[in-house]
């Protein structure tokens, strides 16, 4: 029996710096079904006091088992949200870059631990054509790979077909450890059923987490005070960031027109999902007969809707891109020509950090103050087990995903987190600790990834995409017919009735 040597653990400790502010633990809905608890799974605190945690001793409490030399294999594709994850999830070396080596350190403890192969499989380059191909692999009962990674919509299209096994009776899952977060594991239960897994493996969800970024020194240029005081006053809302770049515009180019070289108060590309979900919007509510039901039809929605449209349309400081694909709001921003700018937090270290622009962070405004805490939409890169597993082949997944989730919060997470986001792409104190704040308020909406575009999950861009509306009224009666079977689709595939 070969055994790999072990590779040297550079990072041991991360420093969380947990803050008064409440991420929340009322039962308001979060875009999706459910609240936001502390996403970590660790408690906020409430003396807003630091609190350091030793992450390496944490135990994960999994037996010593050695599988000789087994291939443990990840089905993914090469053209994600999040790159090339053929490489980035299971790099082939170290090479200098503090999260391709850290993702590299954790599969080799791992691997060492319990004598394994950590590899990836490909299936192209394409998400569609990905989830396509599980599926058919999945169908044929093909022992095609452990475990699939999938895209946050097609992915769990593919849980309602009977292809997914319940993570919640996989009995290594750990879900009181802190690389399983309360609140996403929450959302995305049903029926006692839970298809989809998101935590620490990887760090494509804290990527993934919805910002909002402000240019400090434009901040300074306006006689304006940076908006971090709000943020940790509770007191960060919708019509507080409106009023601060409603009427910022200056025509750059003297041209007397409003294009993509003017300087704006916020800029922004139109379908994103994030206010929706960081207004508390409810869109879906469990509970009752139906276990699920749309909740959407209410005052909150339609008042959030028109004040975004005359936010968004009948405001001189703000720049909406119909296009996603063009990137003129991230461009824009990194120019220097946004006070504020939609985006995730992965924009820093691929669109910003080379630029000049000297940038913050905060997160999405609550709808007003009386909503009792921030609201972060965030995504994932899931993964799925395949329901046709034998008990033995579930036992192993079992335990290698529970520790590579174990070491991902150990390693992984600490230096996405803690050295590449906190000390290399953030400028100043106080972004490090709203992003504390930030991920401790991280909330993937069961509403949205269920949503395959056929309900009201994904009704921002509906309304403000290449031909915006404020007729909520009309888009509901036009919409429930979709939306209703689109629910029925959901119940049977979480009942199998």
């Amino acid at each position: 029996m070969k055994i790999k040597k072990i590779s040297v653990l550079s990072i041991f400790l991360a420093i969380m710096m947990i803050f008064a502010v409440s991420c929340g633990q009322d039962n308001e809905d979060s875009g999706g079904t459910t609240s936001a608890q502390s996403v970590n799974g660790e408690d906020n605190g409430s003396d807003g006091q630091d609190e350091k945690i030793d992450r390496a001793s944490i135990p994960d409490d999994l037996p010593d088992m050695n599988y000789d030399g087994y291939n443990f294999r990840f089905y993914t594709n090469e053209r994600t949200d999040y790159g090339n994850m053929v490489e980035k999830f299971a790099p082939e070396s170290e090479i200098g870059e503090v999260v391709n080596d850290a993702v590299y350190r954790r599969n080799k403890t791992v691997e060492e631990r319990f004598n394994v192969n950590i590899e990836t499989i490909s299936s192209g380059t394409d998400q569609n054509s990905h989830a396509n191909k599980t599926r058919q692999a999945i169908m044929a009962g093909d022992d095609a790979f452990d475990v699939s990674l999938v895209h946050v919509i097609w992915g769990p299209n593919l849980t309602l077909q009977g292809l997914a096994y319940n993570l919640l009776d996989v009995e290594a899952f750990n879900f009181d450890k802190p690389w399983w977060q309360k609140q996403t594991n929450e959302e995305l239960t049903l029926a006692g059923r839970m298809y989809l897994g998101s935590n620490s493996i990887f760090y494509a969800g804290l990527a993934s987490t919805k910002v909002i970024y402000f240019n400090r020194q434009k901040i300074v240029d306006y006689g304006m005070e940076m908006p971090y005081k709000s943020v940790f006053d509770g007191t960060w809302t919708l019509d507080k960031m409106i009023g601060l770049t409603k009427d910022i515009y200056e025509d750059l180019n003297g041209n007397n027109e409003r294009d993509t070289e003017d300087f704006y108060g916020y800029v922004s590309f139109s379908i994103h999902n994030g206010f929706i979900t960081a207004c508390d919007t409810k869109v879906l509510e469990k509970g009752g007969d139906d276990i699920l039901s749309i909740v959407v039809n209410n005052e909150r929605t339609t008042a959030l809707i028109d004040k975004l449209y005359d936010w968004y349309y009948n405001s001189p400081g703000v720049y909406v891109d119909p296009d996603y694909e063009s990137l003129w709001d991230q461009k824009m921003f990194a120019n220097n020509q946004a006070m504020f700018a939609f985006g995730r937090l992965r924009d820093a270290p691929t669109s910003y950090v080379m630029s000049n622009a000297e940038y913050g962070i905060v997160p999405l405004p609550k709808f007003d103050e009386n909503q009792s805490n921030y609201r972060v939409f965030s995504g994932d890169e899931f993964f799925i087990i395949p329901q046709h597993v034998s008990s033995e082949e579930l036992a192993r997944t079992g335990i290698i995903v529970e520790a590579m989730s174990a070491e991902g919060y150990k390693q992984i997470i600490p230096a996405y987190y803690e050295i590449a986001l906190k000390n290399k792409y953030l400028q100043d104190e106080e972004s490090v600790k709203v992003l504390d704040l930030i991920n401790d308020c991280r909330t993937i909406s069961f509403a949205y990834i269920y949503d395959n575009w056929e309900g009201f999950g994904h009704m921002h861009g509906q309304f403000f995409g290449s031909s915006p509306t404020r007729d909520f009224a009309s888009f509901y009666d036009k919409r429930s017919a979709s939306a209703n079977k689109r629910l029925d689709a959901i119940i049977n595939g979480f009942t199998g009735d």
